[in-house]
Order: structure tokens, then C-alpha cells, then sequence
């Protein structure tokens, strides 16, 4: 790959964007076209496997020194004013409660005395915005200013987070635009992590989606197309292998559709307002006007479908899809590089009050009341922002029981552990990065054509300098791993064709590559437990067949174990052979035993 490193950012978009469509020539589709209306393709999305499960009591590898509470009162500090824009999301309550929660009669929380925030000397500023627009808009702002020469701007915002899960497509969009305009050194990278969603974001739908996923076809989901709830909603449909429509404009009873929101509220209010939507019939040109049926969201918006609707249920969340929804860190990379030293000690006092929250309650009382604070969300109270970080199953309006809210704070170990950083090796976050960019480039080919490497918009320079700077990184926050000795609740349920030499149970050249390039990162990113079934066709001695189908399968376990650096341990439940026992085609044809001789890999609880 020596001419890689020698070519220009230009020619590396232009690799990676046809990367991308080789890769997704096999994605099943259809397309039905209407005379003077361009219909888009209904795809089933690619599958993504991402974890699931609960979070398992945190464990330090040592005492996590407590610090006292912080004040309400503006802290007196000299120097230039770090600003982050925010979504309302619980998962950067470390960050907020680095902050500390003083209000100086401006927009947004500042910098208290007393808060992890004062003892690095840095004046932060937390302003609320949920609309990505307007993030957008003001870290482009932000970015003008740096290219003009000013050191420190007042105006436009240092940072923004949003779900790291959405990033591929929010950092196409706006560093083509500050690449053109201003050059490479005024493009956007993502840095830190504050926390994650677990169980917060979510995709509720009626029940009887929850019994048989098939009978998603036909539904409108209310949320905002292209961000990080949507993706909740086109990962579950590409691992039950259903349709979606990504033209929101259009209706395919064939397919989930979307109805797309201006922001994650709006998505909750029409769905308990009983909206219609009126939409083109994708096979019969005809206008028919239909319900909202769903939605994909973050609390408060689902506690106020249940509270104000109810009779639905949690089809899928972050719960199960673990490092899927990151809190992630934005900022400009010249203003980064020029400031490091600020940089790293917001990373430091992000990730110890993310070692206070998970350690002393006081100070998750204390984050509640900041956040409170800070979102100014009406009908609420600490007490609410409390019980909605945690998580928690209530009744809602119809009766039915429901989860509600669920996410976590992230320390420095989290975050080493997220971007593969030493002493951790797999960069989890470069998985959910590409697989969730890839399935944008299918379904959005003309807005997303390809997607910046990863490594071009991340950089985890100042991580590791956060790393450089302690004695003690307290133990990294995992997901539990069930003790049954089986999956008792199947999540997903896939065929692989992985190539062994002829009768035996040696990996072929290209299935290693297979299992290293496709079905580890898949897999990598889900803390759900897995079993192993090896199958074969029907040609030979049965007894012979049923050793090798589960000689096949303990050499698909070596390999993850050997290869996946302790993400599997714990994991991998069973391995077994069925031989040619359960066939996915006719033996009769050739093409059929290809299909039967597979690896099926089962993930679930």
C-alpha cells in the first residue's frame, strides 16, 4: 500500500468510495420506477451485529480518590472560554458534572468552584442544541474564524457531541464543505468520548413487531433519517432481513418507511398526536395518507410515548447494541493541535467525573441536579434525569411494562478501550465507524458517494497524551456476559460460507480473510454470547459429516479467540456439528451444497 501513503486526501475518497460500492454489490434490492417520479430503492440494510446485554457493576483496578461536591458558583478563572454544544442526552452527564452546573446569566452552565473542571483551569461553557443543523453550523462558524487567524473565537463553539454512530455521514457533510473552503487543517475530527447510550436510544413499535419482525413491512417510523436512532431501525431490519425505504417521501408496504422529523422531540410528539402522512405508493403511483406507526428516539421522548400513548413496545436499543451510540467529541483540527495541552486536560476532567458518577452516589445526585440545569426540560427534575441514566422498566399508558432511558459514563479506560488504544487493541469504534458509514453509502449513494477513513477523522493523539499524564486508569466499564451455558434468547441468527480445504477442517486462505475482514469486526462489537453450528451438505458418510461440520466449527472459535486479543472471552457458549441434518437448500444441485455447507453463528442472551 505504498502508493496509499504518497497520494492525495482526493485520490484516497476516490479509493475508498469504490471500496465501498464493490462492496455492497450483493445487497439485495428492488426498484420500481413511476413515469415523472424518481422512486429510490427499498434495500434490506447490511447486517450489523453490535452488543447487547446489562452492565455489569464496575470494577477499579484500584481506589478512586473522591473529590468534593461542586458549588453553584461561577468559578473565577482567567484565560480563554471552551465551548461544547449538546444534545439532551444522559450520556454526558461526566462531562456536565465536570462542569459543575453555575449559571452566569448566559446561555448554557459554565465552570463552578470546586468542579473537577476548576482543577484542570479550564472555563467551559455547556449550551444545549438538538438541532444537527445548527451544531453543524456553528463548528463551521468556529472553524472560519480559527482560518482567519483568530486564536481563541467567541463565536461559533469549540466542540460539539452527537452519537458517534452518525458520524460517518455528519463528517462527509461538513469536511467537504471546511476542506474546500479552508484546507485540511480546519476539518472536523472526533476526539473523546463523554459516555453512551445503553437502552436510552431506542426503536418502539407495536407488539406484534416485537413477536414476528416481519411485520415491520408496511410501518412508518417517525424520527430524524440519517442519524443514530434511525440507525437503530436499519440495523434491527438488516438482521431480520427486511426492506427499508430511504425515501421518506415515498410509502412501501414492503418495507419499513420513515416519516422524517426535524428533531428526536418532534418524532415523539407526532406519534402521540395519532399523525398521518400522506405519501406516494411506491407500486401504484397513487398518494395514500397513513399513520405513524413508530418512532426511533432518545428520552424524554420516550417516556412521553409511553406516558401519553402506550400499547408499544421497545423493538430494539442500545441495550443490546452496546458501543453502537457513543457521546463523541468534535472539534477543529487546527484549533485542537494549537491548544493540545487545553484539549487533554478536558479529556482528563471529562473522564474523572465519569470515575466520580460510576463510583459515589452523592455525585450522581449532584449530576442530576447539573443536568437539570442544563436541559431545562420542562415537567422535569433531577430526580427524572437520575432515574432515566439508570434505566428503569415502568407501566406505561396502556398497561404495558416498558424500558425507559439507560446510559453510561465513560473514563479514560473506556475510552482507551473504545478506540483500541494500549492496553487494549481492537478499535471497536473503527468497526461501528465503517459498518454503519457503508450502510449509509448503500442507501444514500448520491448524498454519501463514500466516507472519510477513519483514521483521517479521528485522531486519538490527545487520548493518548490524557493516558501519558496518570498513574491510574481505573478498570474499563463492560457489558456482563450471561453465565448460561447457551444462547435462551436468540438476537440474530446468521450463515456464513467459509471455504475449508476439501474434507477438512483447515481454514482456506480466503475464509481467513473472510473472518477477519467481514465477520470479526461484526461480531467485535456485540458483548452478546455466541454458539457456533457447523453444517455440511449431504454428499458422503453421515458420522463423517457430523465430526467435520464440528471440527468446522471449533476452528471458527480458534480463530476468533486467537485473533480478537480477549473480546471473546466468555463469549463463544457451544460449538456443534449437525452434518447434514439441517439443509438451507436442495442437496440436488451444486450451487445448493454450497449453501449447506456453512457456519451459522447464533448471538443472543
Amino acid at each position: 500500500m505504498g502508493w496509499y501513503s504518497r497520494a492525495g486526501w482526493a485520490t484516497k475518497l476516490l479509493f475508498w468510495g469504490a471500496i465501498g460500492v464493490v462492496a455492497y454489490l450483493g445487497i439485495d434490492r428492488y426498484l420500481v420506477e413511476l413515469p415523472g417520479h424518481k422512486v429510490i430503492a427499498s434495500v434490506v440494510p447490511e447486517k450489523v451485529d453490535l452488543p447487547g446485554g446489562e452492565v455489569a457493576s464496575v470494577q477499579s483496578s484500584g481506589p478512586v480518590r473522591k473529590f468534593p461536591l461542586p458549588s453553584s458558583q461561577p468559578a473565577n478563572l482567567q484565560g480563554p472560554e471552551v465551548k461544547l454544544l449538546g444534545y439532551a442526552w444522559n450520556a454526558q452527564m461526566g462531562l456536565l458534572y465536570a462542569i459543575g452546573g453555575a449559571n452566569d446569566g448566559r446561555a448554557g452552565i459554565v465552570t463552578s468552584r470546586g468542579s473537577i473542571m476548576e482543577k484542570h483551569g479550564i472555563k467551559f461553557r455547556f449550551i444545549r442544541q438538538d438541532d444537527n443543523s445548527k451544531l453543524r453550523g456553528e463548528l463551521v462558524l468556529f472553524a472560519s474564524e480559527v482560518a482567519r487567524g483568530v486564536k481563541h473565537p467567541t463565536v461559533g463553539t469549540n466542540f460539539i457531541a452527537f452519537m458517534g454512530d452518525f458520524a460517518p455521514t455528519f463528517l462527509k457533510d461538513i469536511n467537504d464543505e471546511l476542506i474546500k473552503r479552508l484546507g485540511p487543517d480546519y476539518s472536523a475530527e472526533a476526539i473523546w468520548t463523554n459516555g453512551s447510550s445503553c437502552g436510552e436510544d431506542k426503536y418502539m413499535d407495536r407488539p406484534e413487531v416485537k413477536i414476528d419482525p416481519q411485520k415491520a413491512k408496511g410501518s412508518i417510523i417517525a424520527t430524524v433519517v440519517k442519524d443514530g436512532d434511525w440507525n437503530i431501525v436499519v440495523k434491527w431490519a438488516g438482521d431480520n432481513k427486511i426492506h427499508v425505504n430511504p425515501d421518506w417521501e415515498s410509502y412501501d408496504p414492503e418495507a419499513i418507511n420513515f416519516w422524517n422529523a426535524p428533531d428526536y422531540m418532534t418524532a415523539a410528539k407526532a406519534l402521540v398526536a395519532g399523525q398521518q402522512v400522506t405519501l406516494r405508493h411506491k407500486k401504484t403511483g397513487k398518494m395514500v395518507t397513513l399513520p405513524i406507526t413508530g418512532m426511533a428516539s432518545w428520552t424524554p421522548a420516550d417516556e412521553l410515548v409511553a406516558k401519553k400513548k402506550g400499547g408499544l413496545a421497545v423493538i430494539a436499543s442500545t441495550r443490546d447494541y452496546y458501543y453502537q451510540m457513543a457521546n463523541l467529541v468534535v472539534g477543529i483540527k487546527k484549533w485542537n493541535r494549537d491548544n493540545a495541552d487545553l484539549v487533554v486536560r478536558c479529556i482528563l476532567a471529562s473522564s474523572e467525573a465519569g470515575d466520580q458518577i460510576k463510583n459515589f452516589p452523592d455525585a450522581l445526585d449532584r449530576a442530576a441536579e447539573i443536568s437539570n440545569l442544563a436541559y431545562d426540560e420542562a415537567d422535569t427534575g433531577p430526580g427524572y434525569w437520575k432515574k432515566y441514566f439508570q434505566g428503569v422498566t415502568e407501566m406505561d399508558a396502556k398497561g404495558m411494562l416498558v424500558q425507559l432511558g439507560g446510559s453510561r459514563v465513560h473514563n479514560l479506560a473506556d475510552n482507551l478501550h473504545l478506540f483500541g488504544l494500549p492496553p487494549y487493541s481492537r478499535n471497536i469504534y473503527a468497526d461501528v465507524y465503517g459498518k454503519f458509514g457503508r450502510i449509509m453509502m448503500t442507501m444514500y449513494p448520491k448524498d454519501v458517494p463514500n466516507i472519510y477513513p477513519v483514521d483521517q477523522v479521528v485522531n486519538t493523539t490527545y487520548l493518548r497524551m490524557a493516558a501519558e499524564k496518570v498513574q491510574h486508569v481505573a478498570e474499563v466499564e463492560r457489558p456482563k456476559v450471561s453465565s448460561a451455558p447457551m444462547v435462551s434468547e436468540v438476537v440474530s441468527r446468521r450463515s456464513w460460507n467459509i471455504e475449508f480445504n476439501t474434507n477438512e477442517a483447515t481454514l482456506t486462505a480466503a475464509a481467513e480473510k473472510l473472518l477477519r475482514d467481514e465477520v470479526l469486526p461484526d461480531i467485535t462489537m456485540t458483548s452478546m454470547v455466541l454458539e457456533l453450528h457447523g453444517h455440511t451438505d449431504i454428499s458422503g458418510d453421515r458420522d463423517y459429516n457430523y465430526q467435520l461440520s464440528r471440527n468446522r466449527a471449533e476452528a471458527v472459535k480458534r480463530f476468533f479467540m486467537a485473533n480478537a486479543r480477549g473480546e471473546f472471552n466468555g463469549r463463544i457458549k457451544r460449538t456443534e456439528g449437525h452434518g447434514p441434518d439441517q439443509p438451507v437448500a436442495d442437496n440436488s444441485t451444486e450451487y445448493g451444497r454450497t449453501q449447506n455447507r456453512r457456519v451459522e453463528i447464533v448471538m443472543g442472551h
